[in-house]
């Protein structure tokens, strides 16, 4: 409008394409397209003659709960900035940096839902999905809010505008570094527990072998006979036969017993010693008593020894799951449940996703990127959206016309130019009628 008619000579078809030509005045142009109109042709003057029905309530509740449920999730541009300025430029801006946002907050909505499901669906049951869309659902919120709070960087809110884009690139970060285990437990819940029933067997196989050993050295009996060898040896060692040959021998003797004895148990197996002597300490010679009580140590274990063996060749034909549910089952039962379609559960999601991050970080460190396969895709495009929406959100937020957009002295001056434009509006069709 031209500066000519700001004094109340106002042109009214020139204040009207105005208004069709600003894009923040979309609402109203809206509202007056729809509103409904009542012609009176009894009435002498023209202002009486049409009548505009006063409700403007264009749209029913359902579709305004509709409307602001979208709103939250697919962020209209007219939420990043003000009410007191708006252009069209600036506006196609902030289009693409809302729908650009809205985005990111979606993609990562959808890659975090399953993190939420295993997680909770243990515990809760038949309340799990609720609960997941609605956690979900919240973080995509709160990020929208914080990105939307980012932009208004006028006089007095620089520094809240500064925590906003802090907590929506923390939000997003938070979110990103789950979104490829997320889809990993979505597409490969399998493959996670079979890794894991991998290296649960071969915990338990190395438990085995250390229990092996552990009981083979034996207890207390076995370790004093042992120290008690072991030092007879080291004196026999120390001592010159052909000047000492009596103290030869009786170290020889109390080490390894009497060559007659020795003879007469020739064949003998542990067992059938400590049956002829009564006890291992009963027989003579330490390093006797030493070999007896081992060898009783093996037999004892021997049917460890042989699971274990068994399972060390085992463990390399069969795949992890079935060797568990086989060889392990109590194993097996604590960590996973057996659906009987060749597919198994998680016993606990929260075990469930803390393996599922273990092995993608791991994976992802060590460069094994074959193994992440769609998980890093979709890890990296989520950096890809976080990165580029935090850095269109800020440098847009430093734009004049954003800040100007929520500037309070600009809405003033704008509302009452408007008033000042009704006044004058009313007073021209006074004058005409």
């Amino acid at each position: 409008m031209s500066d000519s008619k700001h004094t109340g000579q106002i042109d009214t078809e020139e204040l009207l394409k105005w208004i069709e030509r600003q894009p923040e005045l979309a609402e109203i142009r809206q509202q007056a397209e729809l509103a409904k109109a009542k012609y009176i042709p009894i009435q002498t003057e023209q202002a009486l003659r049409i009548v505009i029905d006063t409700n403007r309530n264009l749209t029913s509740n359902r579709s305004q709960w509709f409307s602001k449920f979208r709103e939250i999730i697919w962020v209209p541009h007219h939420k990043l900035r003000g009410k007191a300025y708006a252009t069209e430029q600036l506006d196609q801006s902030l289009g693409s940096a809302a729908k650009l946002m809205s985005l990111t907050t979606l993609w990562d909505f959808f890659t975090t839902l399953p993190i939420f499901w295993f997680g909770l669906k243990g515990s809760l049951g038949v309340l799990a999905g609720p609960s997941t869309a609605g956690l979900a659902f919240l973080l995509l919120w709160v990020s929208n809010v914080a990105g939307e709070n980012a932009m208004n960087r006028s006089k007095g809110n620089a520094g809240k505008a500064t925590i906003s884009l802090v907590a929506f690139v923390v939000l997003s970060l938070a979110k990103t570094a789950f979104s490829g285990v997320g889809i990993d437990l979505l597409i490969g819940s399998q493959a996670i527990a079979s890794r894991y029933a991998e290296r649960l067997a071969t915990e338990k196989l190395v438990q085995d072998k250390a229990t092996i050993k552990t009981l083979e050295q034996g207890g207390p009996e076995l370790k004093a006979v042992a120290a008690e060898c072991t030092r007879l040896k080291q004196e026999m060692g120390q001592v010159n036969r052909n000047a000492n040959e009596k103290q030869f021998i009786s170290l020889f003797v109390q080490a390894n017993g009497l060559n007659a004895q020795v003879a007469q148990d020739q064949g003998l197996n542990a067992a059938q010693l400590i049956k002829r002597y009564g006890s291992a300490t009963r027989i003579s010679g330490y390093c006797r008593q030493e070999s007896v009580l081992r060898e009783l140590n093996v037999e004892k274990n021997k049917k460890l020894r042989e699971q274990v063996d068994r399972n060390s060749q085992l463990i390399k034909s069969k795949p992890p799951l079935a060797f568990l549910r086989e060889q392990e089952p109590d194993i097996f039962k604590e960590h996973f449940i057996d659906t009987g379609s060749g597919k198994v559960e998680w016993v606990n999601g929260t075990e469930a996703v803390g393996e599922a991050t273990d092995q993608f970080y791991k994976a992802l460190l060590a460069g094994q990127f074959g193994l992440l396969g769609f998980a890093l895709f979709f890890l990296v495009v989520a950096l890809i959206l976080m990165a580029v929406s935090s850095v269109l959100i800020y440098q847009l937020s430093l734009s004049r016309g954003v800040k100007a957009s929520f500037t309070s002295g600009l809405t003033k001056y704008r509302d009452a130019r408007l008033e000042h434009y009704r006044a004058s509006f009313n007073d021209k069709i006074s004058k005409e009628t």
